[in-house]
């Protein structure tokens, strides 16, 4: 899969029967609940990977945990692009200088003559 624009991954369950965004330690071990979601800005899913650890889920949870992580991911990507932001920007700088273009050198002169 190329990386045609930014990917983010967040974890997602249901704890307590509510959907809940970035588990931390503790409420990932009681979830009933846990899955992980990979996708792109656009919210295009590259990664679905959901557990039913302590019982099954239903439609309608499944989708309600994708709308949360997706959610998540653009916001957590938005916050990405603003903190690289400067730094793109003197990327962009330093590539579009001229470059001095220098003549590669021939072979027999990167060995030296044969011994």
């Amino acid at each position: 899969l190329p990386l045609l624009e930014p990917v983010g991954a967040v974890s997602v369950g249901m704890v307590r029967g509510i959907p809940s965004l970035d588990l931390e330690y503790v409420e990932d071990q009681e979830a009933e609940v846990d899955m992980n979601v990979v996708a792109t800005a656009s919210g295009q899913l590259v990664e679905v990977q959901g557990t039913g650890e302590r019982r099954g889920f239903a439609r309608r949870e499944l989708d309600a945990l994708i709308d949360l992580a997706l959610a998540g991911i653009t916001q957590m990507i938005a916050a990405q692009q603003a903190t690289l932001a400067p730094l793109l920007l003197q990327v962009e700088e330093v590539q579009s200088r001229p470059r001095a273009r220098k003549e590669p050198k021939r072979e027999k002169d990167l060995w030296g003559p044969p011994k």
